[in-house]
């Protein structure tokens, strides 16, 4: 790196598949160099991610032009995200306001609404949370939008509530909107910010306070065609001689565009520097949604098993009770009871040496002839206090449960996306009315059936657990989350099932989102 940087801004440029944030990054680093459009034609391209789209030249031949080449570009494959994972573009910029030299970093992610349904989309946010943990701030956020959405439809719901959710509401003041494509709507966005008013009023009353502002400094219009134009012309493509008016002014408006953007950072509103997002918070809170729904599944099933255990428990006891005092009626009538095969202690001990022990001190308890009395109260209380740690152990997992709930509710933007279900009964409308073999149709709807029902079992999950946690006012920070987990694994008689079904949950997850760490790359320069 230049060792006269003085100053780094690292922005995530988050969107919906196919808005351009591929086109976007090259476009960015070649407006901030150059400040005219004969500038940037008479100077070498800065090349930081391959290109490639098709124009209609003035002989109204249809040319397609590539610029540049890398397999993380996925270009045949409609509908798919473009981008196929993560990675960070640098170059650096004078900043004329400071006198400083800047590294920029751009870190380009896969689009949300991929059209190979939620999972992908879970797959690739999940992606772009691991790869951005390596920095320790973002700068900016940036959500890049069509200016001209004509209505809230729920495709364009869906994907924005989709990225928020995966943000920590101090993420709020880093959040900036980038509308591509504004040459057509005079260089403004036209009904998109009243779309996405609706929505972010809605979240804002949904979640207390996660007020993200649309004003000046949080809204920007930039127009890609002008640096295609570039490209075109730099691959020796004639166009009529009255469009490059056009273009000037388009990459004029983008130059300024630009750098107000880049000041929002560096200057701020009242002078001061935007203070930066730390990414940890952000991870901290989708760490602790996996972690919820990791452990979901395995501790209701865990719960369920308890109150089973309790049920046999309980007619253990009255089995007991109503035997008489001598030992042969006892264990005449708990002879069906084999309890060293029986559901309750082969789940409930499985493995454990330590309650190996307890597991033949209540047979030895039982087994007592010498005082059948004495045995069956023995017997009892010992059960007693079974029952007890037993239910403290309940409590104890449906309590951090409630509190891993609450922590996400009082720190993300959104605790889950609400619009997905409707993005999936759509989805599966058009799987129905499609041209497809009914195999492939038949498979296909029993793969969105099979992601409907684990979001409602997911979000069903969420709402519980985040209901018990109001109700009993729990309070909650990142570092009492982490210091839940090893009281759940610490429980006597669960915690090791507990440990071993989360291991399981977080290696598959692990596996889902690995990927090739890609190092920061220099841009190229290029004719």
């Amino acid at each position: 790196m230049d060792s006269n940087i003085t100053n780094e801004i690292n922005i995530l440029l988050l969107g919906e598949t196919g808005v351009g944030k591929t086109t976007f990054i090259n476009a960015f680093a070649n407006y901030l160099n150059n400040d005219s459009l004969e500038q940037a034609v008479n100077s070498k391209l800065l090349c930081l991610i391959p290109t490639q789209f098709v124009v209609t030249d003035v002989d109204y031949q249809v040319r397609q032009v590539s610029f540049g080449g890398d397999n993380n570009e996925n270009f045949d494959s409609p509908g798919q995200s473009t981008t196929q994972q993560c990675r960070a573009y640098c170059f650096t910029y004078d900043d004329k306001n400071t006198d400083h030299k800047i590294l920029v970093r751009l870190i380009d992610t896969p689009g949300v609404g991929d059209t190979r349904g939620t999972d992908q989309d879970k797959h690739n946010l999940d992606h772009v949370l691991q790869f951005i943990s390596q920095y320790e701030v973002l700068h900016l956020i940036c959500i890049l939008m069509k200016p001209d959405e004509k209505r809230l439809t729920n495709s364009f719901e869906y994907c924005l509530k989709q990225l928020l959710s995966y943000l920590d509401k101090d993420a709020t003041n880093n959040m900036v909107f980038v509308f591509t494509n504004t040459r057509p709507t005079f260089y403004k966005p036209r009904n998109t910010p009243a779309l996405l008013k609706q929505v972010l009023d809605q979240l804002e009353k949904q979640t207390s306070g996660a007020r993200i502002l649309l004003d000046r400094h949080t809204m920007y219009c930039v127009d890609n065609d002008s640096f295609q134009y570039l490209i075109a012309v730099k691959n020796g493509i004639n166009f009529e001689a009255d469009w490059l008016a056009n273009y000037e002014l388009s990459w004029q408006r983008s130059v300024d565009e630009c750098k107000r953007l880049l000041n929002y950072v560096t200057v701020g509103q009242s002078r001061k520097p935007l203070q930066p997002h730390r990414i940890q918070n952000t991870v901290s809170i989708n760490e602790t949604r996996r972690l919820i729904l990791a452990l979901s599944k395995p501790l209701l099933n865990i719960t369920e098993d308890i109150v089973n255990y309790l049920a046999e428990l309980d007619q253990l006891k009255a089995d007991i009770t109503e035997c008489q005092d001598d030992i042969d009626n006892i264990l005449t009538n708990l002879r069906h009871l084999d309890l060293q095969k029986s559901s309750f202690w082969s789940r409930l001990f499985k493995g454990k040496n330590n309650t190996v022990r307890e597991r033949e001190e209540l047979v030895k308890l039982l087994s007592n002839k010498t005082d059948g009395k004495k045995s069956k109260e023995s017997s009892l209380v010992y059960i007693d206090n079974l029952i007890q740690m037993l239910r403290q152990e309940e409590d104890t997992i449906m309590r951090s449960m409630a509190k891993f709930a609450l922590f996400l509710k009082r720190n993300a933007i959104t605790v889950w996306n609400d619009s997905c279900d409707e993005h999936i009964r759509k989805q599966r409308t058009i799987i129905k009315t499609s041209n497809k073999s009914t195999e492939t149709i038949r498979d296909e709807l029993k793969k969105w059936t099979a992601i409907r029902e684990r979001y409602s079992f997911e979000q069903s999950v969420l709402e519980k657990a985040t209901a018990m946690g109001e109700n009993e006012g729990i309070d909650i920070s990142v570092e009492h989350v982490a210091k839940l987990i090893p009281v759940l694994y610490e429980l006597k008689y669960t915690g090791d099932e507990i440990r071993e079904q989360h291991r399981q949950c977080m290696a598959h997850n692990d596996q889902q989102i690995k990927y090739e760490l890609v190092q920061v790359i220099e841009p190229n320069e290029s004719r």
